[in-house]
């Protein structure tokens, strides 16, 4: 009589697509939700400028309505990196802490320009 050979050790076929199976849809998963995050953050961060905008003082002078709103468009521009994170980060909280009363001043408009020039300085 014929011996029966034995079992195979390790992972069984079905088992090893399971698993193969599992990691992409995870995978799928981590990229879909860096995508969210990233476009989660841009709405927050043009939410806060457009609050910011309708908050400046009526009186304040056009030119430095300019400088502020080109200062904007450069920190923008230069934040579209995912690398960027403290960056928005402190954007949102400088931004805060300027409406935090529900009105901007001149001297906070100084502010948001002098922080908006630091961090996306103008090399042109």
């Amino acid at each position: 009589m014929p011996k029966a050979s034995p079992p195979e050790k390790g992972c069984l076929k079905p088992a090893r697509v399971g698993c193969l199976g599992l990691v992409v849809v995870l995978a799928v998963l981590m990229l879909a939700s860096f995508f969210l995050f990233n476009r989660g953050v841009g709405w927050t961060l043009h939410r806060a400028r457009a609050h910011l905008e309708r908050a400046l003082p009526k009186d304040l002078p056009a030119a430095k309505r300019d400088r502020l709103e080109r200062d904007l468009d450069r920190f923008f521009r230069a934040s579209s990196g995912s690398a960027t994170t403290p960056r928005m980060g402190a954007f949102l909280v400088r931004v805060g802490d300027v409406l935090e009363d529900g009105q901007v001043t001149p001297a906070e408009v100084d502010q948001v320009i002098e922080f908006l020039e630091r961090e996306a300085p103008d090399h042109g």
